[in-house]
């Protein structure tokens, strides 16, 4: 019910609440502006990881994928938003059909973008471990396997929506909840009590833990590599981390930063969700505004990348620039810091230390 009588005989409705409102049009205003941003962005990100001193590193590669992802997701989730916003009509409950494809793949996407950020630290954490075999362990093919790999998993995990969801009314009769599973349907108990908690694992718990367990084995392999630096090489320089790592490091932080309105609208929905079955709207209106808050931030998550690319990496911000220019930009040739240039007689331990400070 969108509707509750109060002890007073007031009679409530969704709109006296002031957080709804005000979540309803963050939800309004944010999604068609992430979706077009976002695709614009993502088809920017394509262009630029294509060109040629992006193409051989494994890392390119994969944020290539995320890219292509990230944009099946905006096409796919806001999409129905902004077309419910225009027309005042959502078409997930015109057709069984269209309801079940749009769950899968809307699903099947966000869980895949995830895990490609949790693939790229994963590549960035061998790149720091064993800098000698990571072009090895990521090739193009490898990788593109594993992306296969992580795909068919994925759609096994999700190809539940085939079978559990349809096109329904809403419990609160409104347009949002339209597809939706039944409550006469065999799987309703997973559907609603054992798939959100699976979603839970693949969505946020396996890649968060993934992606910091990678991030402090690289900070920590950091902090050891300066430390033998400054001991070996008086008055040496510091250990700097790359621009790859730099923003393996900033699309991390906002994947935990995207999936955590998600995490706390999982272990609140149990008891708010026999709240609003016992008729308590204030706990129908915090479940709604949860929602609503962790659709707006896995969409913000899928939008955000051409910025955080630009910001941590100046020879890709370089070659952004460089594509709406007819001149040809010329770079200057910076000093070699790879292990090319170390001297024949440099210590093996020497050795190690700089190439993890050029992988990083």
């Amino acid at each position: 019910m969108n509707t509750s009588t109060n002890t007073s005989g007031h009679v409530e409705r969704l709109e006296d609440f002031f957080q709804y409102r005000t979540a309803v049009k963050v939800w309004r205003i944010s999604l068609p502006v992430f979706m077009v941003f976002g695709i614009l962005g993502n088809i920017l990100n394509i262009v630029v990881l294509r060109r040629r001193r992006y193409r051989d590193s494994p890392t390119s590669q994969i944020l290539l994928l995320l890219s292509i992802s990230d944009i099946l997701c905006l096409l796919i989730g806001p999409t129905r938003y902004v077309l419910m916003f225009i027309t005042g009509k959502d078409f997930t409950g015109t057709s069984s059909a269209y309801c079940k494809a749009y769950r899968f793949f809307n699903y099947l996407f966000t869980d895949f973008s995830a895990w490609l950020v949790m693939l790229v630290a994963i590549e960035r954490a061998v790149a720091v471990g064993v800098p000698h075999k990571v072009r090895i362990y990521f090739t193009r093919l490898r990788i593109y396997c594993v992306a296969i790999f992580f795909g068919c998993f994925l759609a096994v995990i999700n190809f539940h929506f085939f079978i559990t969801y349809e096109s329904t009314q809403g419990s609160n009769n409104t347009e949002l909840l339209s597809c939706d599973v039944s409550i006469q349907n065999d799987h309703y108990h997973f559907a609603i009590i054992v798939f959100p908690w699976i979603d839970f694992c693949v969505f946020v718990l396996i890649p968060v833990i993934g992606v910091t367990g990678c991030n402090i084995f690289i900070i920590a392999m950091l902090l050891v590599a300066r430390y033998k630096r400054m001991r070996m090489i008086q008055g040496g320089s510091q250990t700097k981390m790359t621009s790859m790592t730099a923003v393996m490091f900033a699309i991390s932080v906002f994947l935990v930063a995207a999936v955590t309105p998600t995490a706390v609208y999982q272990f609140v929905y149990p008891d708010l969700f026999r709240l609003q079955s016992e008729g308590n709207i204030e706990a129908e209106v915090q479940l709604l505004v949860l929602a609503i808050y962790a659709v707006v931030a896995a969409y913000a998550n899928c939008a955000v990348n051409v910025v955080l690319y630009s910001v941590c990496t100046r020879k890709f911000r370089s070659e952004l620039i460089s594509m709406f220019k007819r001149k040809n930009q010329v770079f200057p040739t910076s000093q070699n810091r790879g292990t090319r240039g170390a001297p024949g007689s440099q210590n093996i331990e020497t050795v190690n230390v700089a190439q993890i400070e050029t992988v990083v």
